[in-house]
């Protein structure tokens, strides 16, 4: 599955993006990336994130460092829209707002995600398993705060993929 550069230059990526987010946020460029209303480190632990995640995952396990980026990308971020838009039952983790629209979200995107994977790559894996990987990303997602999801997410996903598709 040749989706992108290797483990090494993953890692180059990574770095340049700390180095780019360091410089933007201390001399008020790319604003947008910083335009978050709670405190927050999401943008340079993502690019750790991914940077740990490829030293860790690459190349034995491509579909699972692949899972965990489209976890990140798209289930973290569905949290984000829907919890932010739809403040449905929220509750505070250390003084940050989490709500169960958010985790809904995440929860919903990653079994999408983790079926059509599976589907993909010819994976005939249980619902039950599904759901089970899915539910315990989910409260991963929802416990961390400051971003730091960011930072586990794409790891812990690539594993949890791995284990549960052993």
């Amino acid at each position: 599955m040749p989706f992108f550069i290797d483990k090494i230059g993953i890692i180059i990526l990574s770095g340049l993006f700390i180095i780019i987010f360091s410089l933007s946020r201390n001399f008020g460029i790319l604003t947008s990336i910083h335009a978050v209303s709670r405190k927050t480190i999401g943008e340079f632990a993502m690019a750790v994130g991914v940077g740990i995640s490829a030293l860790v995952l690459l190349p034995s396990s491509t579909v699972a460092f692949v899972y965990g980026m489209l976890i990140l990308g798209f289930s973290d971020t569905s949290a984000n829209i829907i919890g932010s838009q739809w403040k449905l039952w929220e509750f505070k983790i250390m003084s940050q707002n989490k709500s169960i629209s958010g985790s809904a979200a995440f929860f919903l995107c990653s079994l999408i995600i983790s079926y059509s994977t599976a589907h993909y790559i010819g994976l005939n894996i249980k619902l039950d398993m599904l759901l089970v990987l899915c539910l315990i990303l989910t409260l991963i997602e929802a416990v961390h705060i400051f971003g730091l999801d960011n930072l586990t997410l794409p790891l812990l996903s690539g594993i949890s993929w791995n284990y549960f598709t052993i």
